[in-house]
């Protein structure tokens, strides 16, 4: 196994962050992994070795804003876009390019992770790119318990005034500085039980300080209210969909994406028993059987 990381200018100049993982056939089938808010291409280095392990070359890529792909906001540590059709735009860019270069077929098998699964998603109903299957992991189509704390109305309208009066850039309520690079038992109950994978990320993140990223902005909030409601307006997607869900989930909604998956013609989803949210990162007996289900899916979109 073998990777090879590289840069990529994006049309309007600015640089993205790519790695391409091979085994050690050349004919393998190929797979694009997307990540999720905050990730970065080191976090999921063990699932694209296990992907490679399984016969498959992989691409995966740090989102514009995040990892070594630069920032959107003046404070590099906050988590901002203004439109999600940004992250379109790179992602029907790097699909267009690494096809014409050789690295992926025009169909490829799609594996994304929480926002990574909403790009993808919206990327795909705008045909800004093809996918022979997709595989959606805890996809953000909802966040969390928010019904609970107050309606999507109120929550909606007090962002878009926040965006109006040009505080787009600012942290969101309940949002700060903090991330990673903070070591905290609450953020990690939140994601996953393996204690070592979560230290992982935390040192690689000491390691490498420029990898580190805080809360959202009012701006992504927006943003994301706004392409999750597009992805529920857009006409179902005939591709063939697995979408994974965390049992214990504390980050995105699991009814939506019930909601979501249910009426699609070629869509299943799979409950993930004690599983957080990042169910790629959990302890290995739940980490080996998501991956098992993956690979399993993969193999019938080849």
């Amino acid at each position: 196994m073998s990777f090879k990381d590289f840069f990529w200018e994006m049309k309007d100049g600015w640089s993205l962050r790519l790695r391409h993982y091979t085994g050690l056939r050349p004919d393998t089938p190929f797979l694009v992994f997307l990540s999720g808010r905050t990730d970065f291409i080191e976090k999921y280095d063990h699932t694209c070795r296990a992907l490679v392990a399984e016969d498959f070359q992989v691409l995966t890529m740090d989102w514009r804003g995040q990892g070594l792909s630069g920032r959107l906001a003046s404070n590099p540590l906050t988590g901002h876009v203004d439109d999600y059709a940004l992250w379109v735009e790179d992602l029907k860019y790097v699909f267009t390019k690494a096809h014409a270069e050789g690295l992926i077929p025009p169909e490829p098998v799609i594996v994304a992770h929480s926002m990574g699964g909403l790009i993808a998603l919206r990327a795909l109903q705008e045909g800004a790119i093809r996918s022979s299957g997709l595989v959606l992991v805890a996809p953000f189509l909802g966040i969390a318990n928010i019904r609970i704390k107050f309606p999507l109305w109120i929550l909606r309208s007090l962002t878009e005034f926040q965006c109006w009066i040009g505080r787009s850039e600012n942290y969101a309520p309940m949002n700060s500085d903090m991330g990673a690079q903070v070591y905290s038992m609450q953020r990690m109950r939140k994601l996953t039980h393996d204690e070592d994978m979560f230290q992982q990320e935390h040192q690689v993140v000491l390691t490498q300080p420029k990898l580190a990223l805080g809360g959202v902005s009012w701006g992504w909030l927006l943003a994301s209210l706004n392409a999750i409601d597009k992805a529920f307006d857009a006409p179902p997607l005939p591709n063939k969909i697995l979408a994974l869900i965390a049992q214990e989930e504390a980050a995105v909604e699991n009814s939506a994406i019930v909601q979501f998956v249910e009426p699609l013609p070629e869509g299943r989803f799979v409950e993930i028993a004690d599983a957080r949210h990042e169910i790629l990162r959990e302890v290995p007996a739940i980490r080996q059987k998501a991956l098992g289900l993956i690979v399993e899916f993969c193999k019938t979109c080849t």
